[in-house]
């Protein structure tokens, strides 16, 4: 690796040095081909990640391409101007569950016989799928994303979510590529793995929302809501889908300590408005 010196550094006998030779450290990896220098890492006839030299790039930072690894120090980078960008834009970062947390999906075929369904299938599966999202689900997006800047934290696998996305976000101006899916999950059984990987500066500008607080290791961060997981879903409280989903995130009280005015109350006036009644939501 070819290394360029300052002029103080050139002042050796005439000065006739100005550059030197260091071994690359392998910051930036894709496949295992080192984006610097250009060097094959994979060991002849091995799997990803089998390398035949270290390298120091071993964080997967982007959501979707977990074969994409960065050092530290790059990530450290990395992470910083994107916490500056954060804050500049006065938001926080919200990581959503999709499964019984703002969707249901089911292949019942009876299905079909209801209004409201998003159905679709995926490459490859014959099966249709058959999804219904959460009551103002879509309000709920626009509203919150003025706050934080949205992710996607889901255990279905990188089709099934890349396909919802495209249902939910069609524009892609809530999410964006910001999707992690089980093929990206470092653990089957913990979605707080990836945490450090994806945030290697803290947590403490995320906030979680899912049905499950087990994946997270029951984290301060998270806000664990009511699943979305029957196909006839009896609802007490049409507001209870505020509280959970609205009006909690934006008066979880660590947020107030990190941006103390970014939660506003026009975040949830539009779901508190709603009568208080009896429904029922059923596929």
């Amino acid at each position: 690796m070819l290394v360029f010196l300052s002029s103080k550094e050139c002042k050796n006998g005439g000065g006739a040095n100005f550059c030197k030779f260091q071994a690359c450290q392998h910051h930036v990896v894709m496949r295992d081909l080192c984006a610097e220098c250009g060097a094959n890492l994979r060991k002849e006839g091995g799997f990803c990640g089998e390398r035949i030299a270290d390298a120091s790039a071993s964080i997967p930072m982007v959501h979707m391409i977990p074969e994409l690894h960065v050092s530290e120090s790059v990530a450290a980078e990395i992470a910083l101007q994107d916490e500056k960008a954060l804050l500049s834009s006065r938001k926080l970062v919200l990581l959503i569950d999709l499964d019984q947390t703002v969707l249901h999906t089911t292949i019942d075929g009876h299905a079909f016989r209801y209004k409201n369904i998003h159905r679709f299938r995926l490459p490859g599966c014959p099966l249709i799928y058959h999804t219904r999202f959460r009551p103002h689900l879509h309000k709920f997006l626009e509203r919150i994303s003025r706050r934080f800047q949205l992710h996607i934290c889901t255990f279905g696998n990188r089709a099934y979510a890349h396909q919802l996305a495209s249902i939910l976000d069609p524009k892609r101006q809530y999410f964006c590529q910001r999707i992690l899916s089980r093929d990206e999950c470092f653990n089957p059984v913990t979605k707080s793995a990836n945490l450090k990987a994806l945030f290697p500066r803290g947590v403490h500008l995320v906030c979680i929302i899912d049905d499950r607080g087990d994946v997270w290791d029951w984290s301060p961060n998270l806000i664990h809501v009511q699943p979305y997981r029957r196909i006839i879903v009896t609802w007490f409280f049409i507001r209870s889908f505020a509280s959970s989903l609205v009006f909690y995130v934006c008066q979880k009280p660590f947020l107030a300590l990190i941006l103390p005015s970014a939660p506003s109350p026009e975040c949830h006036h539009y779901l508190g408005a709603l009568p208080t009644c009896m429904c029922r939501v059923s596929f």
